[in-house]
């Protein structure tokens, strides 16, 4: 295969590129900056671009032959989060952090750009540039880049996530099901309300509450398989004025993660149903709404062979594992449900001492040797892919 390593000065900008964009945190659906800065360096490329999904933006490269379209993904946002640092390129915007690695997704995708354009794309085929808004705020930008055509005419698409608990220079792989379907559930409970010396007047929301929270825990001990992951996490919880009132009303919230859609299905059911068994016991009201959120994110099996090809040809084949399916969420699934593909965990921590580096943290920390890994391995990989099926005459993989 021709020219799969990064040129010296395409790692240079990559470097530059992310610590740039680090500086510039924005939320999502608000990556208006963003998406201006990746536009002007397209430009300065030469590369045509269109907008997308408000503030997501969409890049084509030509190859020289008509060939298959490889889609590459970098999410562009970032989270609410003051930043605890003394790097000396930190946000500067207050509140606001790239606490999830969004930074190093979209300068890689800018990376590839930069030595596509350098190489002149040396194969057969096209590669699609995704830099995708609001992968942190459900419903998502994935979805509508979707509903708006972003996938017509791609035939793979690839995409990374950082991982900050996994050492740079290692990668966990998932040739199937890699993240869950993630659903949120907001439940209130009324009652009467009244004096607390006097219980028999009013059901105890309190006590009700805690009964549903702890009842609803055994449908994950006891109500499905164990060998079938499964979490339901309460998360918030309001309600009562003071100590000797029945409290009239009380709001409980949380998250429901799963990785098959009957297990989906079931826990929804059976938590309504001891909702409204304990309520209807004490003669309590209740609601309870279920927002579905992101779908699981499901890899293709084929183009994860390939990855992984390549990664065990870059970073050797201790470097690189098959890990268990995990309980976050992710809105690349929506990518992978209209096309091949695989999403993969990049390592990007310390050598030694990553037990404080986690996601979302005001301390979350990327260890910048993971750059030049990420870029080369999605790089690699889309050459593969447009090579494979440039020999085999074109189309997706059977």
């Amino acid at each position: 295969m021709s020219q799969l390593s990064l040129n010296k000065e395409v790692v240079d900008y990559l470097i530059k590129a992310r610590r740039h964009l680090h500086q510039y945190p924005e939320l999502s659906f608000e990556e208006h900056r963003t998406a201006e800065y990746v536009e002007r360096e397209l430009d300065s490329m030469g590369i045509p671009h269109r907008r997308m999904a408000k503030t997501g933006v969409v890049a084509d490269i030509m190859g020289k032959e008509k060939g298959p379209t490889v889609a590459l993904r970098g999410d562009m946002d970032a989270l609410p989060v003051e930043e605890d640092s003394d790097l000396p390129f930190k946000s500067k915007n207050k509140g606001k952090m790239h606490a999830c690695g969004h930074d190093l997704h979209t300068a890689t995708i800018l990376a590839i750009a930069k030595q596509l354009v350098d190489s002149n794309l040396p194969v057969s085929g096209n590669v699609r540039l995704i830099f995708q808004p609001s992968e942190e705020h459900a419903p998502g930008g994935a979805l509508r880049m979707v509903e708006e055509g972003v996938m017509q005419g791609v035939d793979y698409v690839l995409g990374q996530h950082t991982h900050p608990r996994m050492e740079a220079g290692k990668v966990g792989l998932y040739p199937s099901t890699m993240m869950a379907y993630t659903d949120d559930f907001y439940v209130e409970i009324t009652g009467s309300g009244g004096h607390a010396g006097y219980p028999q007047e009013a059901p105890n929301l309190v006590l009700l509450a805690a009964q549903f929270i702890d009842t609803v825990q055994s449908i994950i001990s006891v109500g499905k398989d164990p060998f079938d992951p499964a979490v339901v996490s309460f998360c918030t919880i309001h309600g009562g004025e003071k100590e000797n009132i029945i409290a009239r009303n009380i709001k409980i919230g949380g998250t429901i993660r799963t990785l098959n859609l009957k297990t989906r299905e079931t826990i929804m059911k059976r938590m309504e149903t001891m909702l409204a068994g304990i309520c209807n016991t004490f003669g309590a009201e209740y609601t309870i709404a279920l927002e579905e959120g992101y779908p699981a994110l499901t890899n293709d099996r084929e183009v994860t062979g390939i990855l992984g090809e390549v990664a065990k040809e870059l970073l050797g084949e201790e470097n690189v594992s098959y890990p268990l399916p995990d309980l976050g969420g992710e809105d690349f699934a929506y990518f992978t449900q209209k096309v091949p593909g695989t999403y993969y965990y990049l390592g990007v921590g310390r050598k030694e001492g990553n037990d404080d580096n986690i996601w979302h943290s005001p301390t979350f920390f990327i260890n910048e040797e993971a750059l030049e890994i990420g870029a080369t391995l999605l790089y690699r990989t889309a050459m593969k892919l447009l090579e494979k099926e440039g020999a085999e005459g074109g189309g997706r993989i059977a």
